[in-house]
């Protein structure tokens, strides 16, 4: 048989298929294919996971590429035409819907391809741009055989190929050699998708991109939101689910996206303060160059010095000494609350309280007055020698003065009262106090607080209360071991002994030696006739040191 025909029917049909190198191509299309690479990506310990093509839209390395290729990957790699191999460096956004993703390659150029000027029609001849690494540029011809609305005005193609390309994400441009879109393969061997390259081209992350679901099935570094404000928020919301490498990770590309902020540079600062010392002095250093104000960069110093004292407080400039010289050097310049305010807390440290009541009045008399301030004022008095019922005195004062000011949260002062209170053997006053407090902050009670509260109406011999304030308490912590023997406490005060030894027998095979234990647990049981028992635990008690179980031993020695 002859086969002449058929082949030379072949022949004709993959010349038709793709522009050959005989063929000339269009004047672009060395340029185009120069801006087709290919991207690898790889899993945690090294092997590889998927590849394929991407395009690149600028000459800084900007690339789109689609999104299920980057999602779940560890690490990523980009190949260029000329073969040479270059990391990505961040991801600058995604859209998992449209399967798209824009990244950034860690070069120092790339040949772009320049976007469409306008969309293609229907009937239009188009181009896919394959990856190759010869020298002559790989086309496939295909027709736009359908054109939908996408997101961002853009358009979402299908194509008419000739024939099964394997060629995801492969560029997809016009006659003029304008992109289009990326390509996607169809269901079938002559249907194929061009998703639109505008769309793509304007991927980023938004304040919350750290919660939504698509953004963080990437694991690759992400560029920051554009707006500045936008990425500190980000940051922020983002803090608690990277490790500190990470985190520096982040701030470095905040650094470069917002260069003349000192954000990054206080936040790196405080990061490395425990584990780099050197670090972190410069850091701030630097931060506080960037402000406009010279007020403020010095504020940044003192704060940072102040909060650092434990770490760097024995290095040349950092002590605190140096961060008071530095707020008030800021005060000079700007006498602001917040100076004064920080000023306070620096000369509380060091110990000069009438400098630190002085600053705090100061503040007191600005629109930054607040609890905290004033109580920073009223410690600073008593530190000076005040006794409880001059600092009582002063409590109520200081109420009546800023409780207009202060409004709803003026009611925090009556916790400090209620302390005095208590110092001054006025229970039931204290308990009234702490009554009008918790009643204010009742979801943010402690169990700290209820047990404070329930010593206090011990002393008031007020024994329900007390009960109520210990069960609350150990119902935001049920195994705690103080919280449960006072609990038996109260238990024998109410003759309620089987409960008493119940609970007092849980905490004793946990702490078999304990004094407070075996006297409660020794008392419970010789209440009941059960002696011997009594008496041993009571012995325990007493090897441990306890004079009252001596005493106790002794009593019911017989």
């Amino acid at each position: 048989m002859n086969n002449a025909p058929r082949i030379i029917t072949l022949c004709l049909a993959l010349a038709a298929a793709s522009i050959a190198p005989a063929q000339k191509a269009p004047s672009w299309a060395k340029k185009a294919a120069k801006s087709v690479c290919t991207i690898l990506t790889y899993g945690d310990d090294g092997t590889l996971r998927d590849k394929a093509q991407g395009v690149f839209i600028s000459d800084d390395g900007t690339c789109l590429t689609d999104y299920r290729l980057l999602a779940g990957a560890d690490s990523a790699a980009i190949v260029t035409k000329e073969g040479k191999t270059c990391p990505v460096k961040y991801v600058v956004g995604c859209d998992d819907i449209y399967d798209l993703t824009k990244l950034r390659a860690d070069v120092k150029s790339s040949t772009p391809l320049p976007l469409a000027t306008s969309p293609a029609n229907i009937g239009d001849k188009v181009y896919v741009v394959l990856y190759s690494e010869s020298k002559n540029p790989q086309l496939k011809e295909a027709k736009v055989s359908a054109v939908e609305d996408a997101r961002d005005g853009d358009k979402y193609y299908t194509l008419t190929i000739r024939a099964k390309l394997t060629a995801r994400s492969c560029p997809v441009v016009n006659t003029e050699g304008g992109l289009l879109g990326l390509f996607q393969a169809g269901g079938n061997d002559t249907t194929a998708y061009a998703c639109g390259a505008r769309m793509a081209a304007g991927l980023s992350f938004d304040a919350f991109m750290f919660q939504d679901v698509a953004a963080s099935a990437v694991r690759l570094l992400k560029r920051l939101p554009d707006k500045e404000n936008d990425a500190q928020v980000a940051l922020v919301m983002g803090r608690s689910s990277m490790d500190d490498a990470r985190y520096a990770a982040y701030l470095e590309i905040y650094k470069e996206m917002f260069p003349a902020s000192p954000y990054a540079y206080e936040q790196l600062a405080a990061l490395h303060v425990a584990t780099d010392k050197q670090a972190a002095m410069d850091e701030i250093r630097e931060a506080s160059s960037l402000y406009a104000n010279k007020d403020e960069g010095l504020y940044a110093l003192a704060k940072f010095k102040y909060a650092a004292t434990d770490s760097l407080g024995g290095e040349k400039g950092f002590t605190l000494s140096d961060a008071l010289d530095d707020v008030q050097g800021a005060i000079a310049v700007n006498p602001l609350p917040l100076y004064y305010n920080l000023e306070a807390q620096v000369e509380t440290a060091l110990g000069d309280h009438g400098a630190a009541r002085a600053a705090y009045a100061k503040v007191l008399g600005s629109n930054l007055c607040s609890v905290e301030a004033l109580s920073g004022y009223i410690q600073s008095n008593a530190m000076l020698g005040a006794d409880d019922r001059e600092q009582l005195a002063l409590v109520d004062s200081l109420r009546t003065l800023y409780s207009s000011t202060l409004g709803k949260d003026s009611v925090e002062l009556l916790y400090t009262k209620a302390v005095y209170l208590d110092r001054i053997g006025d229970y039931n006053g204290a308990l009234r106090c702490l009554s009008v407090y918790s009643a204010a902050y009742d979801e943010l009670m402690t169990d700290a607080f209820f047990y404070y509260r329930e010593q206090i109406a011990m002393k008031a011999k007020r024994y329900q209360q007390a009960m109520d304030d210990i069960k609350r308490a150990l119902l935001i912590k049920p195994d705690d071991m103080t919280y449960l023997v006072e609990y038996a406490g109260l238990c024998i005060i109410a003759n309620d002994y089987d409960n008493a030894i119940s609970v007092l027998e849980r905490c004793h095979s946990a702490d078999k030696g304990n004094a407070d234990i075996n006297r409660l647990l020794g008392l419970s049981l010789l209440q009941l006739g059960r002696k011997e028992e009594g008496r041993k635990h009571l012995t325990l008690a007493v090897e441990a040191g306890d004079d009252v179980a001596a005493r106790l031993l002794e009593q019911y020695g017989n």
